[in-house]
């Protein structure tokens, strides 16, 4: 079905309210495909509308209202996104963590030998959770991805302040919804920023 004809020329805002709600859903995906699988000077990096407009044939009416909206979908995306790829799991076990393991295994090698074999077993299972332990405490850091999309959805908070919601709904009938998307934009924000710090702390937590 061709829908050139209906959206050339003054049809472009006839029917940009209809079209509204899908230049958003396309923006989100674009600008969350760029930002996480995007190229080396495209990657964690948000879409420019003049780069939405150049994707899309020229009869589409991009707006400025719609671009923002979409943007504003893209950062629960990327909150999504960082919470499921909020580990790091690549440090290397400390050195307090070997040495914890090897003062155990010293321990064990004092005790007396009728006393030595009954402990073997539940020294070496006691000995190996110990370690796993505190190694999967370690080893939990954010990972890279999380730490570049919170810093991008502080950006985009930054840039928010010196906006007045109010004011920008009341006077521009594309921007309606812009005040529950903003609110819906601030509590990604804080789950993003209370899991980080939540592995954080985690980290720095002494092992049982």
């Amino acid at each position: 079905m061709d829908v050139k004809e209906d959206l050339t020329g003054a049809n472009q805002w006839r029917y940009q309210r209809n079209m509204s709600g899908c230049i958003q859903e396309f923006i989100e995906a674009v600008s969350f495909q760029q930002f996480i699988l995007g190229n080396d000077n495209q990657q964690n990096q948000v879409i420019s509308i003049d780069e939405v407009r150049n994707k899309l044939p020229e009869f589409v009416l991009v707006t400025e209202e719609d671009y923002i909206l979409g943007l504003m979908d893209l950062t629960g995306e990327l909150m999504r996104y960082a919470i499921a790829h909020l580990s790091d799991h690549t440090s290397e076990p400390s050195s307090n963590t070997k040495k914890q393991t090897t003062d155990s295994i010293n321990e064990s090698d004092d005790e007396a030998p009728a006393t030595k074999k009954h402990k073997s077993t539940a020294s070496a299972a006691s000995s190996s959770s110990s370690t796993t332990s505190v190694t999967s405490k370690l080893s939990r850091r954010p990972s890279p991805i999380a730490q570049k999309i919170v810093a991008a959805l502080r950006d985009f908070d930054t840039g928010l302040l010196g906006v007045d919601i109010y004011a920008a709904e009341k006077s521009t009938p594309g921007l309606k919804e812009l005040g529950k998307k903003v609110a819906t934009f601030k509590a990604s924000l804080a789950k993003v920023e209370q899991a980080i710090c939540s592995l954080a702390v985690q980290r720095t937590e002494p092992a049982l």
